[in-house]
C-alpha cells in the first residue's frame, strides 16, 4: 500500500485536530474515515514498537509471576489489536480505492446487504484504555454468531432474547452497530434504545452513551452509503436518528415506570438491564407491548430483579458472550485481575459476577474450581465421541437429528430432582457407562439433560422421557439405574402408571460431591487426552453434549477452550451449574464435611450428585461368547472376517473361528469341572 505523502498528511492533520472533540472523529466524514484507515495501518510501525517495550520494561521489573505474566500478556494483546487493525485497514483502504463510480458504489451498497460483509469492512469501535483508540470492529468468531443471532431473534423470527454476557466483550457496540447497518438497509426499520439510566441513553459529547456510539459509527461511514440528503452535523439529534431515504429511525428513551408505552419498534434494545431501577419488573411490563423484539442486554448482578428472572425462564432465548470465547483474553489475563496489574483490582465477588457471569457473586469459593472442572477436557461432542469409538468397532447411531447418543453396548441410569418453579425445576439428568472391557470402562458420560416444562403433568413428562429413549430402546436399561428425589413417592407411583420407574435417592447436601471432584480431576497427566488428543491428560467423567454446541476452540495464544452451549442438546444448563454450585459465606470456616452448598439453580448439581452418591449405572458384563471373542487372534474374530477381501480367506476364517471357538469352550468347561473339584474337597 502506497500513499500520496502530502494528501495522507494533510487528512493526518484533519484527524489530529479533531482529537479534542468526542472519540477523536469530529464530525467525520471521508477525510476523518481515510485518515482514521492510514493510522491503523501506520500503528504496528509507528505505534507498536514504543508500545512493546514499555511493556516488556514492566514485565522485566515485575515483582511476582503473576505480574510478569500480565505484562507478557499486555504485550501480546497489544500486538494483536494493532496488526489486526492494520491488515483490516489495508482491506478497507483497498475496496475505498476500487469504487471509482457509481455504479462500482451501487454494487457494494448491495454487498453491504449482508451483515457480516458489512461488520467487517465498516464497522468501528473505539477503546480510550488503548494505544490505538479508534478501530476496525471487526468481529471475532463467537461476535459472528452473535451477529447472526440478533438477525435471526429480531427480524426472521420477530421474538425476543436475553443476552448474558462477561464484561468488555463488545455486545453493546456490537447490538449497536447491527441498528446501524438496518438503518442503512431496512426501509421503516425502527430501533428503540434505553439503559439503565437516561444518561447512560443519550448525553452531549459522551463517548460512553448509546446514542454517541450511534453517531460515531454513523460519522465513520462513507458518504455515499449515508443516505442522501443526511447531514452529520443536522440530522442526529438528542435520542433521534432519522433515515430520510427510506424512513428508518433510532430513537431511545430513559429507563422510566412507562418507558417505550406509546412507542412501536421494529427492536427494543435494552442496555445494562440488570441495573435499572427498582429491578426492571415495571420497564418490562411497560415494554411488553413495544416491539415483537425486545433484546435484553446484561451481566449478572445477583437473583433479585427481572434480568435474573429472564435468563432463567422456560425456552428462553439467551445468546452467551463469555470472556473464554475472546481470542485475545487467556489466564494470563484472568490471573491478574485480583491485583490490579492491567486494571482496576477486582475482589473474587466482582471477578464471579463481572467476569464468570455468576449471579450468586458472594462466594468462598466453588465447589469445584477452575483448577478440577476444565471443560476442554471433559466437554465433548457426540462426533467426537462416535470418531473415538469406530476405532475399536462399536458403533453410535446417527439418526441425523443431531443429539447426544452413546453406544448401545452401554449401561445407562436417569435421575429426576423433583421441581416445579423457575426457581427449582423438575430436572432430569442422563447416564451411561461402557461395557465390561470396552475402552474407557472406568468413565462415565453424561449425555442428556432435561427442564421439563413447567406446569406440565406427570403423563407429560412420562410421555417425553420415553420419547427421548426411544430411538435407541434406552428404558429398559435406564430403568436399571432410575432415581428421584428421596420425598417424592407420590411422584414415583403415579410415574409408575405411566412406564417410567422411579426409585428412591439418599443424597445429602454433601453426598457425592468428593466423587465428582475425583472423576473431574485429570488423570494420566503423561498421555494424551484418548478422545482430544492435542490436550494431556483426561477426566473420567464426561459431559457429551451435541454437535455445534461443544467443540474444541484455540486462541492465537495457544489456550484451549470448549465452545459455548446455546440449548439443553448442549447440556447449557449444566454446564453452567457446574461451576456456579458453591458455598455461601455463611459456610466459611466450617469443616468442610459440615458446609452446605448453596440451594439455588442446582437442580441438575443434584441429579449429578445422586448418580455419583448411588455409584453411577451399573457396568453392563461380557458375555461367555464376547469373553472367547477377546481371546481369538485378529483376523478370524467374526467382527474382522466380513472385512477380508475373498470368499475363500472368508471362509477359512470361519473355520478357524469355529475350530477355536470348540477349543475355548472344551478349557471352560474343564476349568468348569475343576472348580466344582475344588470346592467339593473343601467341603
Amino acid at each position: 500500500m502506497t500513499f500520496n505523502l502530502q494528501e495522507s498528511a494533510r487528512r493526518y492533520a484533519l484527524a489530529i485536530t479533531a482529537v479534542a472533540d468526542v472519540m477523536t472523529v469530529g464530525d467525520g466524514g471521508d477525510d476523518v474515515l481515510r485518515a482514521k484507515l492510514e493510522e491503523c495501518v501506520r500503528a504496528p510501525v509507528v505505534v507498536l514498537p514504543g508500545e512493546l517495550e514499555r511493556l516488556a520494561a514492566r514485565a522485566a521489573s515485575a515483582r511476582n509471576d503473576v505480574e510478569r505474566a500480565a505484562f507478557e500478556w499486555k504485550q501480546y494483546a497489544v500486538r494483536f489489536q494493532l496488526e489486526q487493525a492494520a491488515r483490516v485497514a489495508v482491506e478497507r483502504l483497498a475496496v475505498l480505492d476500487s469504487l471509482k463510480s457509481e455504479a462500482d458504489r451501487e454494487r457494494e451498497k448491495e454487498k453491504c446487504r449482508d451483515t457480516l460483509y458489512w461488520f467487517r469492512m465498516y464497522a468501528w469501535g473505539y477503546d480510550p484504555r488503548s494505544p490505538l483508540k479508534v478501530q476496525p470492529f471487526f468481529p471475532y468468531p463467537r461476535q459472528e454468531q452473535y451477529l447472526a443471532w440478533l438477525d435471526e431473534t429480531a427480524l426472521a423470527r420477530q421474538t425476543s432474547g436475553v443476552v448474558e454476557k462477561s464484561r468488555d466483550e463488545g455486545a453493546t457496540v456490537g447490538a449497536l452497530d447491527w441498528c446501524v447497518h438496518k438503518w442503512l438497509n431496512i426501509p421503516g426499520f425502527s430501533a428503540f434504545l434505553s439503559s439503565a439510566n437516561e444518561d447512560l441513553v443519550d448525553t452531549n459529547k459522551d463517548p460512553n452513551t448509546l446514542f454517541e456510539k450511534i453517531r460515531f459509527q454513523l460519522r465513520l461511514t462513507p458518504s455515499w452509503m449515508l443516505p442522501v440528503g443526511f447531514d452529520l452535523r443536522r440530522d442526529m439529534p438528542y435520542m433521534n436518528i432519522a433515515n430520510p431515504e427510506n424512513g428508518a429511525t433510532i430513537g431511545g428513551g430513559a429507563p422510566t415506570v412507562n418507558v417505550g408505552r406509546q412507542r412501536r419498534a421494529s427492536v427494543v434494545l435494552a442496555d445494562e438491564f440488570q441495573s435499572w431501577p427498582n429491578g426492571g419488573f415495571q420497564q418490562n411490563t411497560a415494554l411488553s407491548q413495544t416491539s415483537y423484539s425486545v433484546v435484553k442486554l446484561g451481566t449478572p448482578l445477583g437473583t433479585l430483579n427481572q434480568y435474573y428472572k429472564d435468563t432463567h425462564a422456560e425456552g428462553v432465548n439467551v445468546f452467551i458472550l463469555d470472556w473464554h470465547d475472546n481470542p485475545v483474553k487467556d489466564a494470563r489475563w484472568y490471573d491478574a485481575l485480583p491485583f490490579g496489574y492491567i486494571g482496576s483490582r477486582m475482589t473474587a465477588q466482582e471477578i464471579a459476577q463481572e467476569v464468570d457471569r455468576n449471579y450468586e457473586a458472594s462466594q468462598p469459593g466453588r465447589v469445584w474450581p477452575a483448577s478440577i472442572y476444565r471443560e476442554s477436557h471433559t466437554v465433548i461432542t457426540v462426533s467426537e465421541l462416535r470418531a473415538y469409538y469406530a476405532r475399536f468397532g462399536v458403533t453410535i447411531y446417527d439418526d441425523g437429528d443431531g443429539r447426544a447418543r452413546l453406544p448401545r453396548e452401554f449401561g445407562l441410569g436417569r435421575t429426576n430432582d423433583k421441581g416445579h418453579t423457575e426457581g427449582h425445576r423438575n430436572a432430569w439428568l442422563w447416564c451411561g457407562v461402557p461395557k465390561e472391557g470396552m475402552p474407557l470402562e472406568d468413565s462415565v458420560f453424561i449425555y442428556r439433560e432435561w427442564l421439563a416444562p413447567l406446569g406440565s403433568s406427570h403423563k407429560r413428562r412420562a410421555e417425553d422421557v420415553l420419547a427421548f429413549e426411544k430411538p435407541d430402546a434406552e428404558t429398559t436399561r435406564a430403568d436399571k439405574m432410575s432415581l428421584n428425589s428421596h420425598e417424592a413417592q407420590g411422584d414415583r407411583d403415579t410415574y409408575k402408571d405411566y412406564g417410567v420407574k422411579l426409585n428412591k435417592w439418599s443424597v445429602d447436601y454433601q453426598d457425592g460431591i468428593d466423587e465428582i471432584a475425583d472423576r473431574l480431576t485429570l488423570i494420566d497427566t503423561h498421555k494424551p487426552h484418548p478422545i482430544r488428543p492435542r490436550l494431556m491428560g483426561r477426566p473420567t467423567l464426561y459431559i457429551v453434549v451435541a454437535d455445534g454446541e461443544g467443540e474444541l476452540l484455540q486462541k492465537p495464544s495457544g489456550e484451549y477452550h470448549v465452545q459455548s452451549a446455546t440449548s439443553m442438546l448442549g447440556m447449557a444448563n449444566l454446564r453452567r451449574q457446574i461451576p456456579r454450585y458453591h458455598y455461601p459465606p455463611e459456610e466459611e470456616g466450617k469443616p468442610v464435611g459440615q458446609m452446605r452448598p448453596r440451594k439455588v439453580d442446582d437442580d441438575l448439581v443434584d441429579d449429578l450428585r445422586a448418580f455419583a452418591t448411588h455409584r453411577w449405572p451399573r457396568k453392563p458384563r461380557r458375555s461367555e461368547e464376547e469373553k472367547r471373542e477377546e481371546k481369538m487372534q485378529p483376523g478370524v474374530r467374526l467382527v474382522d472376517i466380513p472385512d477380508l477381501p475373498t470368499e475363500a480367506e472368508r471362509a477359512q476364517a470361519i473355520t478357524s473361528h469355529n475350530l477355536w471357538s470348540g477349543h475355548f469352550k472344551a478349557e471352560q468347561a474343564k476349568e468348569s469341572q475343576a472348580h466344582v473339584a475344588r470346592v467339593t474337597f473343601r467341603k
